[in-house]
């Protein structure tokens, strides 16, 4: 992202994302998480009324405090998964198509805060809930009532 509007071609940020060796990316997902960012006030977009593969797209802050915000928010999101998944039983079904999980906002801000992650960053409960609604919203998670998640293969 640059601190001047630049239009991108989601396909081809797509395609650059594969070459990199992100194999899940989908033109879909990339336009998740630029619509997340831009909740988020991190960017500032506009789709362009002649094409759905484009969009004009400036940094809503610094450059370098947006890189931080990401790294900060990969760490967390990438500590979360892990934490999740260690919750998982032994027991679960390995054929469902989505497995329960109970947890809570604060056992997970409190674990990422024991543990002895590299780059570890300060966190707050606002944090982690962004993050797993992030999750949610690239429908990698669905969070239901009462703290339980569900898990999507």
């Amino acid at each position: 992202m640059e601190e001047q509007e630049k239009t991108y071609h989601l396909k081809e940020l797509n395609e650059k994302a594969i070459e990199s060796g992100c194999q899940d990316v989908t033109p879909n997902k990339l336009k998740t998480i630029i619509n997340f960012w831009a909740i988020k006030n991190w960017i500032k977009r506009q789709n362009l009324e002649n094409s759905k593969n484009h969009v004009a797209i400036i940094c809503a802050q610094p450059k370098d405090i947006l890189q931080e915000k990401l790294k900060k928010r990969h760490s967390l999101a990438k500590f979360i998964v892990e934490f999740l998944y260690e919750k998982i039983e032994y027991n679960a079904d390995e054929n469902a198509e989505e497995i329960l999980i109970e947890f809570s906002v604060i056992e997970l801000k409190e674990s990422y805060e024991k543990s002895l992650e590299l780059f570890k960053f300060e966190v707050t409960t606002d944090d982690i809930e962004d993050t797993l609604f992030y999750y949610q919203e690239l429908r990698q998670l669905r969070l239901k009532e009462d703290s339980w998640l569900s898990i999507i293969k």
